[in-house]
């Protein structure tokens, strides 16, 4: 260390830095050195983490085991989990590193199997599986409501934890609204309040999963199929924000030079609500439904695919 010191008092003292010292760093020739960790640790030692979960599931056989169905219900609940948990930049870190919080997750998963059809030349195989999952972020730390997921944010959408709703929330600014869920407008420009930040916008989670799986076999012909379906979820489109705000979208051609009204209420001063009735141009109209954190641009995402098509000839030989 004071041979350290003493490189640098000659380095001042010579005018090797010049006027940018905020430029030198390490290692400075052959001489290694040492940065700031943008992670900060706990003052106390980490825990393990704990996960207590439960299943319980039931198996039936129908028709000399031609038709089958299983069912499994489990519920666990993860504590003491070991997360980054982002701090403000001012600190002089990004990330605390700690135990925290509580998730629990419940879910179901049912699967029939049958055989439809057997003879001779041919049979026919089917199965289906539904599952559906749930979580919920039950506490994070004391005095937090949500903290983000570090790595994943874009311009003020945050995929995230919070309190209350599953895990992976993208949180963002929101529109107020009047208690009868109606979203206020400014009167002074007919256009939407200024949003409320750190509201949850988006849940990517899934309501529900289905998968059917069939195999139709006849003599050495075979066919296979499999199908995967997804309910719900939701994404952030950052390309339908820009492209409506911007009127490049089909939907802003329709009465592109005509004013518009935008859907809300204007709170009259008296603690009531009257429909928002002040015109604006088509351009403001579009601008207001884009943004990127806007919930206009949030959009369902359900997904049927199919997952593979297979058709074959078994050929045998004596």
């Amino acid at each position: 260390r004071d041979a350290d010191l003493y490189l640098l008092n000659n380095l001042y003292s010579s005018g090797s830095f010049g006027n940018n010292v905020a430029s030198f760093s390490f290692p400075f020739g052959s001489t290694g050195g040492f940065g700031a960790q943008s992670r900060l640790s706990d003052t106390l030692p980490l825990s393990p983490e704990f996960n207590t979960s439960y299943e319980a599931g039931i198996n039936l056989q129908f028709f000399k085991n031609r038709v089958s169905l299983d069912v499994t219900y489990y519920s666990g609940v993860n504590k003491a989990q070991i997360l980054n948990l982002s701090i403000a930049p001012s600190s002089g870190f990004r990330t605390y590193t700690t135990n925290i919080g509580e998730l629990t997750n419940k879910g179901l998963e049912v699967s029939a199997s049958a055989t439809v059809l057997r003879s001779r030349n041919s049979t026919w195989d089917s199965t289906a599986n539904y599952t559906k999952k749930r979580n919920k972020v039950v506490s994070i730390a004391p005095g937090v409501d949500n903290a983000s997921i570090p790595g994943s944010a874009f311009i003020g959408s945050i995929p995230s934890f919070k309190t209350g709703f599953p895990y992976g929330v993208i949180i963002g600014g929101t529109i107020p609204r009047s208690p009868d869920g109606d979203r206020l407008i400014n009167p002074a420009t007919g256009t939407y309040q200024p949003t409320v930040a750190g509201n949850v916008l988006a849940d990517p989670n899934a309501d529900y999963q289905l998968g059917l799986t069939s195999s139709f076999k006849y003599k050495g012909f075979n066919l296979d199929f499999t199908f995967d379906f997804t309910k719900g979820g939701q994404v952030l489109s950052f390309t339908s924000a820009s492209y409506k705000g911007r009127g490049a979208l089909d939907i802003t051609a329709v009465d592109r030079e005509q004013p518009h009204i935008l859907p809300g209420v204007i709170a009259d001063g008296s603690g009531k609500y009257i429909p928002n009735n002040i015109q604006v141009s088509g351009q403001t109209y579009w601008s207001a439904l884009g943004g990127l954190q806007s919930e206009f641009n949030v959009f369902d995402a359900p997904v049927l695919k199919l997952g593979e098509l297979a058709f074959g000839y078994n050929i045998q030989t004596d």
